[in-house]
C-alpha cells in the first residue's frame, strides 16, 4: 500500500512543496519515497514494503513518457503496460483495490482512477490558476501554496444525517473525491471525470447448491492467490465473532489474529475470537480498550480520517490497527459480504413489513403520519410508522442519525437540501429492483465506500498497515450480484448462501452467530460525568456557537444523561464534527 500526491503546472519551489505534501502522508508508506517533477507536473510517492525483499517501491514506475504512482494491489509497471495497450479504458483491466495517477508527457495529460468499490482514496482540487492538485489524503493539500482550507457547510448538513461525508465535494470547499469506478483526465487545463464501470445487481435463477458451490470456489481461488504472495507468511487477520472475518481466518491461513473489545461483556468479541483462534491454531492478540483511551485518541484518529466520520466502530478499528501494526505489516479484513450478500438485519425489514401488506397503502400512510406526530413512543409504533413509508422514504443507508427537520432545527444555517438529493439518483437506477435489493444498492454505493472502506483505509494507514480485503474481488462480487433475493435474505435470516458456505469451514455456532457489528459503549459513557463533561465543553465552544443552536445541543445531551432517551448517536455525530473542526482549523500542525 502507498500514498501519492502532486500537482500540474510549474510553481515556485516545486520540489520543496512536493516534499512537504508527501511528508503529510508519509504514514501511508514510510519504507520508500520517490519524487518526480518537470514544468508540466510533479508527483510524490511513499510506499509500504510488505516482505523481506519488498522495499515498497513497486508502486512507482517511470517508462519513457510515463510516470506512474499507485496505491493498492497492482504494481505501477503493470499499470504502465495496461495504459500503453488500452489507454483510458485500462481501469477496466485492473483488479482489486487501487487508486493511481499517470503523467503522460507525450499527451500532456494527467490520468487517474479509483477502484470500483472505493477502497482506495483519491482527492483533487483545481486551483485559482487552473492547476490540478491531487493526493491520496486531503491533508496533503494543506502544504500546497495558496490552499486555504474553508469548510463546506453543505457537507456538514448531509453528514448530520448520514454520519459520514456523502457529497462529491468534501468538507473542504473546492476539494472533491473521485467517485469509485471513475477516472479523471486533466489535459490542456480541462478536467474530465468519467465512469468506467458500475456495480449492478443482475439476479439469475440460481439454485441454492450451485450458488454455494460457486461462492466457495471463488473464495478458495482468492485464498490460493493470497497464499501464493511472498508476504503472506506474515499477514495477520482481524477477527471478530462474525462470520466474515472468521471465514477469512479459516481459509486464508493468516499468521496471527487480532481483536479489540471493551470491558463491558456486551461490547466485546474477544472471547469468541480467542476461542476460534484456538480452534484454528492461530496465535491471538487482543486488547481491551478503556473509555479514557478511546476519548484520548479521538483528535489523532480523526486527523487521519481527513473528514468527520461518526461511526464509533471506526475508532475501535483504529485500536485494532494499532495492535496489528505492532506484529505484522499487513492484515486481512472482512469488508464486503454484508453489503453484497445481504448481511445486515435491516435488509429483512421489507419482508417483515410484508405482514401488513393487506392493508392498503393510503391507510397505512395516514396511520404512519398520525403516529409520527405523537410525543411518546410505545412498542410497535415504529413498525406501523415504517409500514406507511416507501423504502425510498425510510432508508438512506445503515445509519440515519438526524432527520431533515431535526438537522435544520439544530443548525444555524442550512440550505434545506433534501436527503433525497443523495439517495434519489440511486433509487431511480434501482427502480426495477425489489426493496431488499434497493437497500443493498444504496449501501454498496454510499455506505460501503463512504463509511466502511473509508475507515478501513485511514485507520490502517495511520499505522502503516496494509489492509487486504479479499472479498472485494470481481470474481466473488459478481456471484453476489447474480444471487436472487431469496439466497441473500429471508424474514428470519441474512446472508443465506454465504453462511451456507461458511458452515462448511467453521463451527456451526460461529457460522450462524448473529452479527454484533463492533459495538462501542458510547451510550453508557455519555451518561458518566467525566465524558458527559468532555462533550459538554465542546457543545458550548465558540465553534459550536458558530454552527449550531447550543441550547438544542445541550438539550440532546441532558435528555440522554437523564436516561429519558438514547441520543448517543446524535450527540456523537456533532461531537466528532467539533473535534474534526478543532483539529484542522484551530490546532497547529
Amino acid at each position: 500500500m502507498a500514498g501519492f500526491c502532486g500537482f500540474t503546472g510549474s510553481i515556485e519551489n516545486a520540489d520543496s512543496v512536493l516534499s512537504a505534501m508527501t511528508q503529510r502522508i508519509r504514514h501511508r508508506g514510510p519504507d520508500c519515497e520517490k519524487m518526480y517533477g518537470n514544468t508540466s507536473a510533479s508527483i510524490g510517492f511513499c510506499g509500504l514494503g510488505q516482505g523481506e525483499t519488498d522495499d515498497g517501491g513497486a508502486g512507482f514506475y517511470q517508462q519513457s513518457n510515463l510516470t506512474i504512482a499507485t496505491d493498492g494491489d497492482s504494481s505501477a509497471a503493470l499499470l504502465a503496460n495496461l495504459y500503453s495497450i488500452y489507454g483510458r479504458n485500462m481501469p477496466l483491466y485492473v483488479q482489486g483495490s487501487f487508486a493511481f495517477v499517470i503523467h503522460d508527457t507525450e499527451a500532456n495529460q494527467v490520468f487517474a482512477a479509483r477502484d470500483l468499490f472505493g477502497a482506495k482514496p483519491l482527492y483533487y482540487h483545481i486551483t485559482e490558476h487552473g492547476n490540478l492538485v491531487f493526493a491520496s489524503e486531503m491533508k496533503a493539500l494543506l502544504s500546497y501554496p495558496g490552499f486555504v482550507p474553508t469548510i463546506n457547510e453543505r457537507a456538514l448538513e448531509q453528514y448530520l444525517t448520514f454520519q459520514y461525508s456523502v457529497l462529491p465535494e468534501t468538507f473542504f470547499a473546492g476539494v472533491y473525491k473521485l467517485p469509485p469506478g471513475h477516472f479523471l483526465a486533466f489535459q490542456d487545463g480541462r478536467l474530465e471525470i468519467c465512469s468506467y464501470d458500475t456495480l449492478e445487481f443482475n439476479p439469475v435463477n440460481y439454485e441454492h447448491f450451485q450458488a454455494v458451490a460457486d461462492i466457495e470456489s471463488a473464495v478458495q481461488r482468492a485464498a490460493s492467490t493470497a497464499k501464493a504472495e511472498p508476504a503472506s507468511v506474515n499477514t495477520g487477520a482481524f477477527l471478530s465473532s462474525g462470520v466474515d472475518s472468521s471465514f477469512i481466518a479459516a481459509c486464508f491461513a493468516p499468521s496471527k489474529s487480532f481483536t479489540v473489545g471493551f470491558a463491558n461483556g456486551d461490547y466485546s468479541e474477544v472471547e469468541y475470537a480467542k476461542g476460534l483462534s484456538e480452534h484454528l491454531g492461530l496465535p491471538h492478540y487482543a486488547k481491551i480498550i478503556s473509555a479514557e483511551e478511546y476519548f484520548d485518541c479521538l483528535p489523532n484518529a480523526i486527523y487521519h480520517m481527513d473528514e468527520p466520520l461518526a461511526d464509533p466502530a471506526a475508532i475501535a478499528f483504529y485500536f485494532a490497527c494499532q495492535l496489528a501494526g505492532q506484529h505484522v505489516k499487513a492484515a486481512y479484513s472482512g469488508e464486503g459480504p454484508d453489503e453484497f450478500f445481504g448481511g445486515y438485519a435491516i435488509y429483512r425489514e421489507p419482508l417483515d413489513l410484508g405482514r401488513i401488506a393487506f392493508v392498503p397503502m393510503p391507510i397505512r400512510r395516514v396511520v404512519s403520519k398520525l403516529l409520527s406526530l405523537l410525543p411518546f413512543s410505545v412498542k410497535g409504533m415504529g413498525y406501523l410508522i415504517r409500514a406507511g413509508q416507501t423504502v425510498e422514504e425510510r432508508f438512506v443507508g445503515n445509519a440515519k442519525i438526524f432527520s431533515q427537520s431535526e438537522r435544520q432545527s439544530i443548525l444555524k444555517r442550512h440550505s434545506s437540501a433534501p436527503i433525497a438529493d443523495i439517495t434519489l439518483p440511486l433509487y431511480t437506477k434501482a427502480a426495477h429492483m425489489d426493496d431488499v435489493t434497493k437497500m443493498q444498492y444504496i449501501d454498496i454505493h454510499l455506505w460501503m465506500p463512504g463509511n466502511i472502506l473509508h475507515q478501513a483505509d485511514r485507520m490502517s494507514m495511520a499505522f502503516s498497515l496494509a489492509v487486504k480485503t479479499p472479498y472485494l474481488t470481481r470474481d466473488i462480487v459478481d456471484i453476489a450480484l447474480r444471487l436472487p433475493t431469496k439466497l441473500r435474505v429471508s424474514r428470519t435470516d441474512a446472508k443465506i448462501a454465504f453462511r451456507a458456505v461458511a458452515l462448511k469451514h467453521l463451527p456451526e455456532a460461529v457460522a450462524r452467530k448473529k452479527k454484533l457489528g463492533f459495538p462501542v459503549p458510547i451510550r453508557v459513557w455519555l451518561r458518566e460525568d467525566k465524558f458527559y463533561n468532555i462533550v459538554k465543553d465542546h457543545f458550548v465552544s465558540d465553534t459550536a456557537e458558530r454552527f449550531f443552536h447550543i441550547d438544542k445541543l445541550l438539550r440532546l445531551l441532558e435528555h440522554h444523561k437523564a436516561g429519558r432517551v438514547d441520543n448517543s448517536r446524535k450527540i456523537w455525530t456533532v461531537f466528532i464534527f467539533l473535534i474534526w473542526h478543532k483539529r484542522f482549523f484551530d490546532d497547529d500542525f
